[in-house]
């Protein structure tokens, strides 16, 4: 049983390593298409692209979602093999629907955008691509369902051929046409093309199973996802609330300029996400075993993993801000810098997403409430600082309603769990990550940051190596880096390079 145990956490594990480096991978490739934009196209143009991919993927794929990718997360794992099928098909055809609608939308909403936009030009470029929403739409439940059945390398594989291939087209696109419209034309194109190879995917995925039962309450499959799809939609409002707010207080260069800074570090937001796919099924079936405190356990060893890459790199990332900004995006943008520190604060909460512990014990409400808290604070905060101080004043506001939302769900985990203050996270952990990551970084990265002037990408390699090499030993002297750590990782890279020869 012991051995068992030990073998189904290893393959847990490896899911979660494998899935991390595909998003991680996924997320720096665009980074690398904002970073190309950001010298090939003039500020405002910049800007206008932003915004676009903003009102896509930050608002509309999130609000006609509807929370229905979630609901395969809860429903899926439950399922009998007979009825996975049907489940998997049926919610297919639902996504396409709702595919449907926000095409429709966004068409139909792209004059009332551009003004709240404070930008003229984005009402033409949103009709362009309104298509794209209807195409990208069925393709999020891809990944529940590969991981789900076991094709975690599959999705990460297509997730990282994906990007790639986006990031090749847009490319492309800006070096031959030097044109928004035909960037916009290229994303509706790539959209299509992506939907087809993701329409295959799942087919092969599907094709050993029987359909036994051609029925499932669809009725029961809204009434989990919508509580989950609206608080998701209302997070991703709180998260791109101060871009919409710096939009119409400010014009589309500043846009730009705050856009380029308030951006997740891809090996910072991926993590967690990858985390939270891979276990979201284990934390169902041990709450239907009730186990709970398997539940924390699990959840605590993933956050304490987490913060081992999290932390070291939000404080090296926060001592060479100056130097990143400037190297990725050319001294147009040097203003993205001030906003960059900020949100590397706010990211310091967001070592995982609290809501989904509450999902898999059956408090699908709970980020619901959350999120409404988060949202009516976030607003207030926002208006209120973007008045007072200004351009830095929505970002700050981003920061305070993240570590209040933090706080909440902690409140609420507790009295769920039964638990104390201390025992509902892994407090002390932590710490220990955050003190030495920050002893370090003021010791070994300062100086370096204050005292040489050359180039800015052999400052940060430099600083790379003082940093993270030396850090590294002393979590592996002091047990924060287990053994056992250090053979995942060697069994990650030999399943990789077993992968790659075949």
């Amino acid at each position: 049983m012991a051995h068992a145990n030990e073998t189904q956490n290893s393959g847990i594990a490896l899911d979660v390593v494998v899935l991390t480096a595909s998003k991680v991978t996924a997320s720096l490739s665009v980074i690398l298409l904002f970073v190309l934009l950001s010298h090939t196209l003039s500020v405002p143009d910049y800007g206008s692209f932003r915004q676009v991919w903003l009102i896509i993927k930050g608002f509309t794929l999130e609000l006609f979602a509807l929370g229905i990718p979630i609901s395969l997360f809860y429903f899926l794992p439950k399922l009998a093999q007979g009825k996975r099928k049907f489940f998997v098909v049926q919610t297919l055809l639902i996504l396409s629907s709702l595919g449907v609608l926000a095409a429709t939308a966004m068409y139909g909403f792209s004059g009332l955008l551009s003004e709240l936009f404070n930008n003229p030009r984005l009402e033409s470029l949103l009709k362009i691509t309104a298509l794209f929403a209807l195409f990208t739409l069925p393709t999020l439940a891809l990944e529940v369902v590969l991981v789900t059945f076991g094709r975690t390398i599959v999705f990460a594989v297509y997730t990282i051929l994906d990007r790639l291939f986006l990031l090749a087209f847009i490319a492309a696109s800006a070096y031959w046409l030097n044109s928004i419209e035909a960037l916009c034309i290229t994303l509706v194109v790539f959209g299509f093309m992506e939907l087809s190879i993701a329409i295959l995917i799942v087919r092969s995925s599907l094709k050993h199973y029987p359909i036994e039962s051609r029925t499932f309450n669809i009725v029961e499959q809204f009434r989990f996802a919508l509580p989950s799809g609206v608080a998701s939609v209302i997070d991703v409002l709180n998260i791109e609330l101060d871009k919409v707010v710096i939009s119409s207080f400010f014009n589309v260069s500043q846009f730009a300029k705050y856009a380029n800074g308030a951006f997740e570090v891809p090996f910072l937001g991926t993590v967690g996400a990858s985390i939270n796919s891979v276990l979201m099924p284990e934390y169902v079936r041990r709450h239907s075993e009730g186990d709970y405190q398997g539940i924390l356990r699990l959840w605590h060893k993933a956050i304490g993993k987490v913060a081992l890459v999290f932390f070291p790199l939000a404080v090296f990332l926060f001592v060479f801000a100056d130097d990143l900004i400037t190297l990725l995006f050319s001294d147009k943008y040097l203003e993205s810098t001030v906003i960059f520190r900020i949100y590397l604060f706010a990211l310091l909460p967001k070592i995982t997403w609290y809501g989904i512990i509450l999902i898999a014990i059956g408090y699908s409400r709970e980020p619901f409430y959350a999120s409404l808290i988060a949202l009516g604070a976030n607003l207030a905060l926002s208006l209120t600082l973007i008045q007072l101080i200004g351009f830095t004043g929505p970002a700050i506001a981003t920061i305070l309603t993240t570590y209040l939302v933090s706080l909440y769900y902690l409140h609420r985990i507790r009295i769920a769990f039964n638990e104390n203050w201390r025992a509902i996270f892994p407090w002390r952990v932590l710490m220990q990550v955050f003190l030495a990551s920050a002893v370090f970084g003021v010791a070994l990265c300062l100086p370096l940051s204050l005292y040489y002037s050359g180039n800015s990408a052999i400052k940060l390699a430099l600083g790379g190596v003082i940093y993270f090499i030396p850090l590294s030993l002393f979590f592996r002297y002091i047990g924060l880096v287990s053994e056992s750590d250090v053979d995942l990782i060697r069994e990650w890279i030999k399943g990789w390079r077993r992968h790659l020869h075949k």
